[in-house]
């Protein structure tokens, strides 16, 4: 029987025209109805009083306040240059902002009522800014964050920037520069992170940590919309992307290991083992399919000792060549990795600034005079919240296949911008993402990540009326 093209098959399942089931949700995950698109910002944006506000850095911000009573609902509103994390009474709750321009720079809408309670409660937010190594698609301006509520909670405590808010510069985190030669091909996508554990304050997300090494911050400008004249550094927008899906995802295989003793059941976090005082150990962990997201390390004691993290997409033979991504004889590893310095305290905990991009994840580790136990190893999924609503169907299960290998791609390619690739840019191409809006069109029926595509390429003109090749990208 004669074989169908196989173009013919990829244009099927890029366009889809045979597609069923295809509807659209409308549903968005953040809150777009406060309409500040002029002047009505009555907090400022603020950033450490002293640390240099260029250059890479790590800043966490805080604010203590006691509620007699819990508000069923507490609407807020904030955004950060570059990044930043929210944790409320030591919850997770968000993290942004979305990417955008600086004259469109995105703010998120939450509703904090869930997670508030009486008593005392901790607003907690972590800002980093990666400096001159950041991405291509992170604008910055200078560090700083801004932070505002719908209504007053009362008594002394403000939670407009600057209000109540306290500031500290941590130095646990200092960045490690890739380079192309770093992971074998053009590379823009950060830098990678060297945690030190013994300068990590510790606790500083819940109530009651010591902030009386902590500073007031210093207030580098007013919140403005669009529309304001001259002046400002940002002009916020609200975010019109939905937040990004974020779930556990547990590595699939031991793939090597320099100890045989290494628990089966380390993987699925149900057993922690100890590295010995004055030993070495390497493991390479194979997720079975590359993903994106946060990788996360749970260890306790060895201070002093050494936990070098080291991603890729596969293992290389010896001319640099990846071959079959399955196959690992032979091989070794090539990527950007992570070095963490653990201090010798109980229930430690590593995730970095950033998304990782993994298949494999090499652990090395390099043990002083103590024992190193380390309890878990897991990654937290990051990506566009697409639905698989679209369906493709043949009587050749290779179709199906290719089908579940390129939705699985298509996902990959999208967080807050459709990307060329999570692993080395995580540009988006308007050549490239002319396709993916196709396909996240036809396979799931939501539009939201193609309109802000074509927003961020509006946003891209030169001034001659041209817009670029890549946006958001500030080279």
């Amino acid at each position: 029987m004669k074989k169908k093209p196989v173009i013919l098959l990829l244009t099927i399942l890029a366009f889809a025209s045979s597609i069923s089931g295809w509807s659209q949700e409308t549903d968005i995950a953040v809150n777009t109805s406060w309409e500040q698109e002029r002047h009505s910002w009555k907090a400022q944006w603020i950033t450490h009083p002293t640390a240099s506000v260029l250059d890479y850095g790590v800043f966490l911000f805080r604010n203590e306040f006691w509620l007699d009573r819990a508000p069923e609902s507490l609407m807020v509103h904030l955004s950060a240059d570059n990044r930043y994390k929210l944790w409320v009474n030591g919850q997770m709750v968000t993290t942004g902002p979305a990417k955008g321009s600086y004259n469109y720079w995105r703010y998120e809408s939450i509703d904090l009522g869930p997670w508030l309670k009486e008593g005392d409660n901790v607003l907690a937010v972590e800002v980093f800014n990666l400096g001159v190594e950041r991405p291509a698609a992170m604008f910055s301006r200078q560090t700083a964050f801004i932070f505002q509520s719908d209504k007053s909670i009362g008594g002394e405590v403000e939670l407009n920037t600057p209000g109540t808010w306290r500031v500290l510069e941590n130095e646990a985190f200092s960045p490690i520069p890739v380079s192309g030669a770093d992971v074998g091909g053009y590379y823009v996508a950060g830098p990678t992170d060297h945690f030190d554990a013994a300068q990590h304050p510790w606790g500083w997300q819940k109530a009651g940590f010591d902030t009386s090494r902590w500073k007031d911050p210093l207030s580098v400008g007013k919140g403005v919309g669009r529309g304001y004249m001259h002046g400002v550094n940002w002009m916020l927008v609200p975010r019109n992307i939905p937040l990004m899906e974020s779930q556990q995802i547990r590595f699939k295989h031991l793939a090597r290991s320099s100890d045989p003793e290494v628990p089966a059941e380390f993987l699925g976090g149900e057993k922690a083992f100890v590295v010995p005082a004055n030993d070495t150990l390497t493991l390479l962990l194979d997720q079975g399919e590359l993903t994106v997201g946060y990788p996360n390390l749970l260890f306790s004691g060895g201070p002093g000792s050494s936990i070098k993290l080291t991603y890729a997409e596969s293992l290389r033979n010896p001319d640099g060549s990846k071959g079959n991504r399955n196959s690992i004889e032979g091989k070794e590893i090539l990527g950007y990795h992570d070095l963490i310095i653990p201090d010798g305290g109980a229930n430690r905990s590593f995730q970095p600034l950033w998304l990782r991009t993994w298949r494999y994840v090499q652990v090395d580790v390099i043990t002083a005079g103590d024992p190193l136990v380390l309890h878990d190893f897991y990654g937290d999924f990051s990506a566009y919240p697409f639905k698989e609503n679209g369906s493709f169907s043949s009587d050749n299960p290779t179709h199906d296949q290719i089908w579940d290998v390129g939705w699985r791609t298509a996902r990959l390619c999208a967080g807050e911008t459709y990307m060329d690739c999570p692993y080395y840019e995580q540009l988006q191409y308007l050549g490239d993402t002319r396709i993916q809006a196709l396909i996240s069109l036809s396979a799931s029926g939501d539009d939201r990540l193609m309109r802000n595509a074509l927003e961020l390429a509006d946003q891209s003109r030169m001034p001659e009326g041209l817009t670029l090749s890549r946006g958001p990208s500030y080279i």
